[in-house]
This record gives C-alpha cells, structure tokens and sequence, in this order.
C-alpha cells in the first residue's frame, strides 16, 4: 500500500485544457483558425483558459497545466511561444487524434504521473464560473473513493443544442440523451460543462484513442457523481459552435457596453481581455477607426474601417473580424450566415 506524503503524485493535482478539435464545427473559418485562437476581443481563447486555470489555482492548488494539439500543433505551439506562455505549460501534440478519453490517458500514462494523482479537465471552448470552493469539496469526495471521476452539470436553455445528463439516485449519471430526442417542449435541461475531476488511479490503463466516456467516465461500469451547479450562484458561457461563438460574443458586447455586473466581464476586465477605449455604445461597435459603421466588431490586432461585403449588421446582427496576419497569403474566409470574417494578410498595414 502506498503511504500519503504531500511530495507524492498521488496528492498532485493536474490540469489538462482540451484544445485538439478538428474544428468542424466552426464552419469555413475553422478549416483555418484553430478554435482556441479564435478571439474575443483582444485575447484568444486559449489565453482566457491559461488566465481562468491560474485563477482556478489560487483557490484550488493545480501543480502543473497541460494542453492536448492535434491538427493545428504548430499553430498554436508558435502562438504560445510569442505570447511567452510556454513556461506555464506543457504541449502534449497527438500526431493521431486521440479523442478526450485517450487525451487523459495519454498524460496519463507519462512517467512522471503514472497514473497517480488528480486531473482535473477543462474544455478550451467553455468557461464555468462558480464557487471554486466547490472543487475542493470534490477532491475529498475522490480521496474517500465514493467516485472515481465527477462531471459539473449546469442547466441549459434545450435550444442551445447541448446533450441532456439523466441521472439515478438524484446525483449519478445513468444516460445522455441527445438534444435531437429531446422534446421541444422542455425549456431546459442538464447539461455536462465539459469540466470533470478525475482520480487517475482509478482508471484502467488504455493505449490509444478512446472517448471520454467509455475509457474514462464509463457509468454503464461505474457510479460517476454528478456535481449540478446552481446557475443562481454561476455562469456558463459556451464558444463551442459557430452560432454559440457569436451569440456568446453579442451578449459580452452587450453586458460590456450596458456596464452590467457579470462574472465573466469582471474576468475580462481583470485580465485585460479588452480595451475600453475601443468599445463604441452608441454605434454598437468595437475597434473601428472611422466611427461611422455600426455593428462591427473588430478582435483583430490592425485598424479596420470597413468589412467585406456580406450582412449588413443593421439591427441586431453584427459583423465581426477575424485577422491574423500571414506571410503568404492575402485571402478572405466569410461565414455569410454568421457575420464573421476572417482576413489573412501579408503585412500589418492597416487595410
């Protein structure tokens, strides 16, 4: 039997950002833009997710971050690496794409883990904001095994699209439903957050690709606990999808320039995710030069006066760019539906 010692992996606490996606769900802009560069307002979402885990670990101890890349490894490889993150994190490429089960595995498996310890799971897409005393509280329940893996819930509007989590005994995962089965007529449903808990000791070992849960969150096998999160005392906000990604960004716009209280503008504001100077209320836009053309949301790092020709961004719909600079490549995406535009340019001459 192992003996508990504070300097033992078994009382480690790990952290693994989910940012392998193919991106398909990202539309035409996501055969281009990895989903975790894709920016709101002046950071990326990769960046707010390296911020939100810091965070997590002035209240919760994490001892070291990981990320899983796939398709898009030197991408964003070569982002955290100009933007100095490196340090903070190591990069686990899969030259195969493991899927979230074996993702877990894999860092598993490392010889410096070895299956010892705590992992705690994050998607790079999704941020869940509530009382991070409540990790705590599940890290016991682990010790105590009454659980090997843990899933934080939080109740979602049913039309959003996300799978509902049925339960047994009021807290253990007993099915997930697709929302195609779903009846209309439910307004809202429980929903996984995309972040778990897991005690790595607990699993059996596995090699290769495997999903999250077969291999890792079995409950046909094992009694996975369920943590709901009150949505009095959270938020949730979902960059998933395509429409997701742009209804999350018109409603931080929105907050942003009403000046209304939110956990998540108070995270934008205290890890400078935007600047104020560039927020315009009465032309509902953000980062323009010309102040003329309404409903234009600008995230990229260059001026920008005017956007190609697609939705007019009158009334509620906005346009929003995307723009990276690229050394060999002068061209447009456009995601018609979405208002979203996604510039490649060969130098950081304002256009």
């Amino acid at each position: 039997m192992k003996k508990h010692h504070p300097d033992t992996t078994e009382n480690k606490t790990y952290c693994l950002l989910l940012a392998a996606g193919l991106g398909e769900r990202m539309g035409e802009i996501g055969k281009f833009l990895p989903k975790p560069l894709w920016p709101v307002f002046d950071k990326t979402l990769l960046e707010m997710q390296i911020n939100y885990a810091l965070d997590l670990n002035s209240n919760f101890k994490i001892d070291h971050l990981f990320i899983n890349t796939h398709k898009n490894h030197q991408q964003i490889h070569q982002f955290l690496l100009e933007k100095q993150l490196l340090s903070n994190v190591t990069l686990l490429h899969e030259p195969e794409l493991l899927d979230i089960g074996g993702a877990i595995h894999n860092l598993a498996a490392r010889p410096s883990i070895n299956y010892d310890g705590n992992l705690l799971v994050i998607n790079s897409d999704q941020f869940l904001f509530f009382d991070f005393s409540t990790l705590k509280n599940a890290l016991l329940e682990l010790s105590l095994k009454l659980t090997p893996v843990i899933l934080f819930g939080i109740d979602v509007d049913t039309h959003l699209g996300h799978n509902e989590l049925q339960l047994k005994n009021q807290c253990y995962l007993s099915a997930i439903r697709k929302n195609s089965e779903i009846p209309r007529s439910t307004k809202s449903i429980l929903t996984y957050s995309g972040m778990s808990l897991i005690k790595l000791n607990a699993l059996a070992p596995v090699s290769g690709k495997s999903p999250f849960f077969t291999s890792v969150a079995n409950y046909l096998d094992k009694n996975i606990l369920i943590k709901t999160i009150s949505n009095s005392e959270a938020e949730y906000w979902d960059f998933g999808t395509l429409p997701r990604y742009y209804h999350s960004v018109c409603k931080l716009f929105d907050l942003l320039t009403k000046k209304n209280c939110s956990i998540f503008v108070n995270f934008l504001k205290n890890h400078h995710c935007f600047t104020p100077s560039k927020l315009s209320a009465a032309l509902s836009s953000y980062g323009l030069t010309d102040n003329t053309t309404p409903h234009l949301l600008n995230f990229s790092a260059y001026p920008c006066a005017i956007a190609d020709k697609g939705p007019s961004g009158t009334g509620n719909h906005f346009r929003i760019i995307l723009q990276q600079a690229c050394a060999d490549d002068a061209s447009t995406v456009i995601d018609h539906h979405q208002g979203l535009y996604y510039r490649k340019i060969k130098t950081a001459i304002p256009y």
